[in-house]
């Protein structure tokens, strides 16, 4: 959750005439947490803001239900939204994994280890020995020549475990073409994984990976420079 209330905050109930036909919703003064870099080293931006709550029946009206909506009443708590950079500001998609599980490639958090799962992970358990893939389709065209990436091991109990290799590859056109890269790839766990290559101006860029023959993998963070 980016959004965090002072317990002391004061709650106002409005009624809103011309929302959903009518409701009654709830606003009180909280803030926003934002990154101020992409690296995290400039610590982490409040900006203050208006929670507004609706009920619940109003906008997922499936009958008669309870729900409980969790809000930290503590930075610390909180997830902050990325700061701008490559990765955050592109569309991701991904083979044969969800859209909630593409989420947790570019939240710029740094994962305790390879078995951190605090801040979500994408994974393609329970399937094994197939290649499978990333990508970023960035919002313009950007001069790239490094990456790194954070790989899931969820190891020895868990499904998952580092790549048996992995690659990069950019878009030239509406072709696929793999970066030359001018330092190896490492599979290492419990830390990022960098590779450098020869400079290229592109819109898109894939990570293309070769599952265990015995378990699946995953991964828990990507960037692009």
């Amino acid at each position: 959750m980016h959004l965090v209330i002072d317990t002391a905050a004061r709650v106002n109930a409005i009624y809103a005439a011309g929302k959903l036909g009518g409701i009654q919703q709830l606003e009180v003064p909280g803030y926003l947490l934002k990154r101020k870099s992409s690296t995290g080293e400039n610590g982490i931006e409040k900006i203050p803001t208006t929670v507004t709550a609706i009920p619940y029946f109003s906008w997922n009206n499936r009958g008669p239900d309870e729900m409980e909506v969790w809000i930290p009443y503590d930075a610390s708590n909180g997830t902050p939204l990325p700061a701008p950079s490559i990765a955050s500001k592109s569309k991701v998609s991904g083979s044969h994994v969800s859209k909630l599980m593409l989420r947790a490639l570019n939240n710029q958090v740094t994962p305790a280890d390879s078995k951190d799962q605090s801040t979500g992970n994408l994974h393609w358990w329970p399937t094994k020995n197939q290649s499978e893939w990333v990508a970023y389709d960035f919002d313009k065209a950007y001069t790239i020549s490094s990456s790194k990436v954070y790989f899931f091991d969820d190891g020895p109990f868990g499904g998952c475990r580092v790549p048996v290799s992995w690659q990069l590859l950019y878009k030239e056109g509406d072709k696929w073409v793999p970066v030359e890269n001018t330092s190896p790839y490492s599979i290492k766990k419990d830390s990022f994984n960098e590779v450098s290559f020869k400079p290229v101006k592109t819109t898109a860029l894939k990570l293309q990976l070769q599952l265990p023959v015995d378990n699946s993998a995953g991964i828990l963070e990507w960037s692009v420079k």
